[in-house]
């Protein structure tokens, strides 16, 4: 990045923005600090001076989409955690179901175990009994 000039700039551009949210600035003035700090330090002046409105637009559109992309990252991580979960607690069942543990113990240990509801509980016994016959 020391070779190219531009890149290197435009990297302590992005960083300033960064920096400048961190410490709890707006997205849109700590854009507009960046830039006024680059073009005083006589980074990327040329171009942040003639196409600053530009420039604006160009940096707070990517950082929405960077805020898209991190946020459909988090919901597909934390849908993911609920899909592990679910099936974690199918096979706890179909274990206890197997062994012969009457539906009631099953139901005490997952409002135990897993927090969850009497009828949440009969919810994923049924589920898991269904499972069970369709794999018989």
């Amino acid at each position: 990045m020391e070779k190219c000039t531009e890149l290197r700039d435009y990297a302590i551009l992005i960083s300033r923005i960064r920096s400048n949210c961190q410490n709890g600035m707006v997205l849109g003035d700590a854009i507009d600090k960046a830039i006024d700090d680059c073009i005083k330090e006589g980074i990327m002046k040329e171009i942040l001076e003639a196409h600053r409105m530009e420039a604006k637009e160009m940096l707070f559109t990517e950082y929405n989409e960077e805020a898209h992309i991190n946020h459909v990252k988090e919901s597909s991580y934390e849908q993911g955690r609920e899909e592990e979960r679910d099936q974690a607690i199918l096979i706890f069942i179909e274990d206890k179901l197997e062994d012969n543990i009457s539906v009631e113990i099953i139901e005490n240990k997952l409002n135990k175990r897993y927090d969850l509801s009497s009828d949440k509980a009969k919810e994923y016994i049924e589920r898991a009994s269904a499972i069970m016959k369709e794999k018989k």
